[in-house]
């Protein structure tokens, strides 16, 4: 079946046959079967009807990450890029609820979560900002760079949590990947080089 998204942004393989897609414009997300000729269906959100609501009839504004929650495997956890908030879905129900919501964090893209307790570290373009699991309150906020709260990124566009005290996050302006250590507060490149010794034509 030919379907048509609007702006494809993050994706999940949740079982071997079946991807949840962010569609990120239409504002929800959609089930791809490979089983099924690749039949693609609403999973969560209302498509093409932005808002914020929590609950079976939900509503996404421009969903962008999706994950799964590492502490509950039957759940997603989203970014909810316009609404600045992160949320999630049962994959049983299809119920849409909030981990936090922000009045001030906006466009939220990125994410990675703590295996551990759950914590996690949300993307705010040229932020990063830690968000207790357990409270559902983002506990600290700023540039997690050099004393994690001074600096700043210039674009990340992905990160990732190595064991529980690390993270590496691709610095798109910047052209190099970051490595910030949690315990100690400080950062430094994994890796750097000029424009011209880092381009590669082919």
């Amino acid at each position: 079946m030919d379907a048509r998204f609007d702006r494809v942004k993050g994706f999940l393989q949740i079982t071997r046959s079946k991807i949840v897609v962010a569609d990120h414009y239409n504002h929800c997300l959609r089930l791809i079967d490979r089983t099924d000729s690749n039949y693609v269906s609403e999973f969560s959100g209302q498509c093409g009807y932005q808002g914020f609501r929590d609950g079976a009839k939900g509503r996404f504004g421009r969903p962008y990450f999706v994950a799964r929650d590492v502490l509950d495997q039957n759940q997603l956890v989203i970014t909810d890029h316009v609404n600045g908030a992160v949320r999630t879905v049962s994959l049983d129900t299809k119920v849409i609820g909030t981990i936090v919501n922000s009045t001030t964090l906006k466009y939220l893209n990125y994410l990675t979560q703590d295996k551990a307790t759950g914590t996690l570290y949300v993307v705010n373009k040229n932020s990063i900002h830690r968000v207790s699991y357990k409270d559902r309150v983002i506990k600290k906020s700023g540039y997690l760079d050099s004393t994690l709260l001074l600096s700043r990124f210039d674009e990340v566009c992905d990160l990732t949590l190595i064991g529980s005290d690390v993270i590496i996050a691709a610095d798109s302006g910047k052209d190099r990947l970051r490595l910030l250590n949690l315990k100690t507060n400080q950062t430094s490149n994994l890796s750097t080089c000029s424009k011209d010794e880092c381009y590669h034509p082919y």
